[in-house]
């Protein structure tokens, strides 16, 4: 049989090289396995050093044979001759006989060569790779080289040399300061080992629910905690192994390292909610191949459709998150928290945002027209009165404030023409989740854009549903319509944006026949136009 294929070469560009220095977990859950695994579903090409060959499964480590000096040595150098694109290296287990061989490729390496090191010691079975007393001199030697070290709370306190009194998140953050500063690099503590309680307070080993990692960052000195929603599940051997080899990933094909970091986080959160259940078993690292294999058959999460988080994959999606950042990165944020926006930029901003608001109440009262299910109508009834409200309350500033007494006679701008055109077709044509999908930017974006400079630690996070700290450039406020910026990062508007983001999700996910393309056309031209707006006001 001859099967019709193209038989003349069609290149890719470069794929982005990442080198993992790690031994081999022959179950296939951590080390070089994890790595492979987890370099390839970020779209990098995985290239290998094996430092040890391990006997070890879920139950523990049970013998460690390192590869000899000689033989690091020579891989590494073999590699070196060949251009393999690399971009990236990340560092696992390394038994002594490696740190001589791996310090002296380091030092060979050029910039801009991202270096990730995972110092391991110790199993998340509990099971020691080494003498971590004799080992860690040498391994934080290698530090100098590395543009992130990522220890655990129990490696932290090997680095350290003591015992870590953890009083609160701030006694994490001291500690990935100490040793940044010490070392001269950047440091990623992750909290899985000591998860805090509801309230994030105090550590609660007996009732967990929330993680806190924290990253310093060297070359600036800021400290950013991330904090997440802890996922109850003994499904944690590989996760360090994971998070490494995804920031190395994310590095080097581009991203910032606090990023990379975030980026890890989610993805390594998701991969143990998406693993078998089983003690101390394998993250899920293909969970979001087979998650978007399945949009196309019309499945999410295997059995369960529901769980597809469609909104938090648009703004998080490697093309449309860069069109969402820019809209709610626009100057105009600033200046209206630190005060400085002109009285003609707030005017145009006001006033315009009559139609807007008018066109915006249309919207939602379509939406309860063609809600697809009870909870739904429910939904967008309450947001179109809180809409009908806040056009009142409009009106009122407008004849307040400019002595405007027909809003009626206002004549649209170019940016906010385009908009309500925009909105109108759709409202012509469009089903629940398109429409609904139209207005994310505004719902959600005005939070992302606000919290940056007003509060940093309310950022509204797509992935848990929950506040969480965010992009910080934080600024005090000094402005007038601080009242504004306090709405946009209070509690009750994290309530709403998660009661909007469950409707939202469980409508896509009933749909029979499913148009993503289309979904994610209309989510870029509403970033766009959002954008667009903002950049019209800001320069009015």
């Amino acid at each position: 049989m001859i099967l019709p294929l193209d038989p003349h070469l069609q290149p890719s560009p470069p794929t982005p090289g990442v080198l993992t220095i790690a031994g081999s977990d022959c179950s296939g859950g951590a080390g070089l396995e994890a790595d492979i695994k987890t370099i390839t579903v970020s779209r990098c090409y995985a290239i290998t050093c094996i430092t040890a060959l391990t006997a070890q499964n879920s139950h523990g480590v049970h013998h460690v044979l390192p590869t000899p000096t000689d033989t690091v040595k020579r891989i590494l150098a073999t590699l070196n001759e060949d251009d393999l694109n690399l971009k990236a290296v990340k560092i696992g287990l390394l038994p002594a006989t490696g740190i001589e061989p791996v310090k002296d490729y380091l030092s060979s390496l050029t910039p801009p060569t991202f270096v990730v090191l995972d110092p391991v010691f110790v199993a998340n079975s509990g099971d020691s790779f080494g003498d971590s007393d004799s080992l860690a001199p040498k391994l934080i030697s290698l530090f100098k080289y590395c543009t992130l070290v990522t220890p655990n709370f129990v490696e932290t306190q090997i680095i350290l040399g003591r015992k870590i009194q953890v009083e609160s998140v701030k006694s994490l953050s001291e500690a990935a300061a100490l040793i940044g500063q010490k070392t001269h690099t950047s440091v990623l503590v992750k909290g899985g080992h000591i998860p805090f309680d509801k309230d994030g307070i105090k550590v609660s080993l007996s009732n967990p629910e929330t993680i806190y990692n924290v990253l310093y960052e060297y070359p600036t000195g800021n400290t950013y905690i991330f904090r997440t929603p802890y996922v109850h599940s003994k499904n944690t051997h590989g996760t360090g192994c994971t998070m490494s080899s995804f920031i190395a990933s994310s590095l080097a094909k581009g991203s910032s390292l606090k990023e990379a970091v975030k980026g890890s986080i989610e993805f390594v959160s998701e991969a143990i909610r998406h693993s078998e259940p089983k003690d101390n078993g394998p993250v899920n690292h293909l969970w979001r191949e087979l998650e978007t294999d399945s949009i196309e058959d019309g499945t999410k999460d295997g059995q369960n459709p529901s769980h597809y988080n469609l909104l938090h994959h648009l703004v998080s999606d490697d093309q449309l998150s860069p069109l969402w950042v820019n809209f709610t990165s626009h100057p105009f944020f600033k200046s209206l928290n630190n005060g400085t926006l002109s009285e003609s930029g707030i005017k145009h901003f006001l006033v315009q945002d009559y139609s807007y608001l008018k066109v915006f109440l249309a919207c939602h009262q379509r939406l309860c027209q063609i809600a697809p299910s009870p909870e739904a109508r429910e939904v967008m009834q309450g947001a179109t009165e809180a809409v009908k409200n806040e056009l009142a309350g409009h009106v009122k500033l407008l004849k307040e404030k400019f002595d405007i007494e027909d809003p009626e006679t206002i004549e649209s701008s170019k940016a906010l023409t385009t908009y309500v055109e925009y909105f109108n077709k759709l409202l012509e044509d469009g089903n629940f989740v398109e429409l609904e999908t139209s207005l994310i930017p505004c719902q959600f974006g005005f939070n992302h854009a606000v919290s940056k400079y007003y509060k940093p630690e309310n950022f509204y996070d797509t992935l848990t549903g929950e506040f969480v700290t965010g992009d910080s450039l934080y600024e005090d406020c000094c402005s007038e319509y601080e009242p504004w910026l306090e709405a946009a990062v209070s509690e009750r508007y994290c309530e709403v944006c998660r009661t909007l983001q469950r409707v939202y999700n469980s409508a896509y996910n009933d749909l029979e026949v499913k148009n993503e393309k289309k979904i994610r056309e209309i989510f870029a031209r509403g970033c766009e136009l959002e954008y667009e707006f903002w950049d019209e006001c800001f320069k009015a």
